[in-house]
């Protein structure tokens, strides 16, 4: 007689050994909690978008629609900016900035807009005719004197888009418009390792980078970190800082990371630094030697990489205990750039798991 046979299972018979298989093969979590921190306009909201966008939850219409009231506001400061700055220049440095005879009122009834008003028909018109004018275009090429939103190329080239009332904003619209953050916002996704077992949970913490916003960092100080990620805008070496013109802003966000490294809360999570707006820096360092800024500068004003590498250490010199072990990753980025973005995801992703993993066990 046969001892073998073959039959057709009912999945029915044992539900509860169904249920336990499946428990068993449900992912262990892993949580991972992100801290961004770093001056005003430094990029750490972009590069937040950036990131969501490539990992998080889809960006919605409802989103778009709001960044398009931003985008308005941001093309009225900018075209304010360069109206005051055109004369400004001119008086100031004799330079070939003033607006054609026939463009003075609308300058300075360009000059006088409050980019929290409404945008209008009439303003698009003035705009353009003064766009358009040799002035205020050698204006622009002089923005390194003044502050300017460092979005400006991009809003301005969408006016004409942006102020029609059915459209809609893209996702590359979403990504260059400038609103400052306010208070603490925080961004959660999920993702799984490649065996799917174990699931991530990642949660990236942003907060105002204006120094009337720092006092609320201290709500955050003692949450669980996987990592705190400092941006610093690299372009930012001959500019001002927006609440206090005497100061250099490059030279402000290197004081303030040497303040966030030492706090005693942050020497056991990773230190990850983003030195971004390499873009415009590659740009900039062309026409402005780093020498203006930092005097102890003795290379090649134009060696992007030997420059680089002295605003690296820089900011690796603020670490003042030297007992303590603790590398300091950077990361040179541009925040409008997604593929830029998606690389260096990886590989915070990559410094932060293995020694996570260790911690709950998982390795």
């Amino acid at each position: 007689m046969g001892c073998c046979g073959s039959f057709q299972q009912d999945s029915t018979v044992n539900p509860e050994i169904t249920e336990q298989v499946g428990f068993f093969h449900k992912p262990k979590n892993i949580t991972l909690r992100f801290l961004m921190l770093g001056g005003g306009e430094s990029g750490k909201s972009t590069i937040l978008r950036q990131i969501r966008r490539l990992q998080g939850s889809p960006i919605d219409q409802a989103e778009l629609t709001v960044s398009k009231a931003y985008l308005k506001q941001n093309i009225i400061e900018c075209m304010r900016t360069l109206a005051i700055q055109s004369e400004m220049l001119a008086t100031v440095y004799n330079f070939d900035t003033s607006v054609s005879t026939d463009l003075l009122l609308i300058r300075d009834r360009v000059a006088k807009l409050n980019d929290k008003g409404e945008f209008t028909k009439e303003m698009l018109d003035d705009f353009h005719k003064l766009f358009n004018d040799k002035g205020i275009k050698k204006t622009l090429e002089y923005r390194d004197m003044y502050y300017i939103m460092d979005n400006v190329d991009y809003v301005l080239s969408k006016m004409h888009c942006i102020i029609d009332d059915d459209y809609i904003p893209t996702i590359e619209d979403y990504i260059h418009c400038r609103h400052r953050t306010a208070g603490i916002y925080r961004v959660g996704f999920t993702m799984c390792d490649e065996k799917n077992d174990i699931e991530e949970l990642y949660e990236f913490i942003d907060v105002g980078g204006q120094r009337s916003e720092r006092p609320k960092w201290t709500k955050i100080l003692n949450e669980q970190l996987a990592a705190v990620i400092y941006v610093a805008a690299l372009s930012a070496y001959n500019q001002l800082l927006f609440e206090d013109r005497r100061v250099n802003k490059l030279q402000e966000e290197i004081a303030l990371f040497g303040k966030i490294i030492n706090i005693p809360q942050f020497l056991e999570c990773h230190t990850i630094l983003f030195l971004n707006k390499s873009d415009l820096f590659k740009q900039k360092i062309l026409k402005h030697s780093i020498k203006e800024t930092f005097p102890d500068y003795h290379g090649d004003d134009k060696n992007l990489e030997v420059i680089i590498g002295f605003i690296t250490k820089k900011f690796c010199e603020q670490k003042k205990d030297i007992t303590v072990h603790k590398t300091i990753y950077v990361h040179v980025t541009c925040a409008t750039d997604t593929e830029c973005i998606k690389n260096m995801f990886s590989s915070i992703r990559d410094i932060v798991l293995s020694r996570d993993l260790i911690t709950c066990g998982f390795m």
